[in-house]
């Protein structure tokens, strides 16, 4: 398994996986628009700190599974079918198995749009009741 890192927490990640004796390949943090990245069908968001929205919603878009944390921040994805959302580290096993042993559902027109800027400058409109 590939791991794109470039957070602080990288290299006492990478002391975990090498104690724990996993066979994961470490990798150094790339941009999302990278080409290399486009063979991969599975993203996994375990943060809870970085709430960054845009890092489900790219992959999500280009119809990828996406495995992630239960978290408010990351409430808005519940609805899309190949966002596989975890509660405990048991179900973040299971969840990445479901992932790595299926394909991704293809979007459906209406999941395409709402992960669009437009959609996303609408309801922004509309819970600041700026229109």
């Amino acid at each position: 398994m590939d791991v794109f890192r470039s957070g602080e927490d990288a290299h006492e990640i990478q002391s975990a996986a090498r104690r724990l004796d996993l066979n994961l390949n470490f990798q150094k943090g790339k941009d999302h628009a990278d080409d290399s990245l486009h063979r991969y069908k599975v993203f996994i968001n375990p943060s809870i700190s970085d709430v960054l929205c845009t890092a489900i919603a790219e992959p999500l878009a280009m119809g990828k599974f996406v495995v992630c944390v239960d978290h408010p921040s990351n409430e808005f994805f519940n609805s899309f079918p190949n966002c596989l959302i975890y509660k405990t580290p048991e179900d973040f096993v299971a969840k990445v198995k479901e992932a790595l042993e299926n394909e991704p559902y293809p979007l459906t027109p209406e999941q395409r749009y709402k992960l669009s800027w437009e959609a996303a400058t609408q309801r922004f409109m509309e819970y600041s009741d700026l229109d």
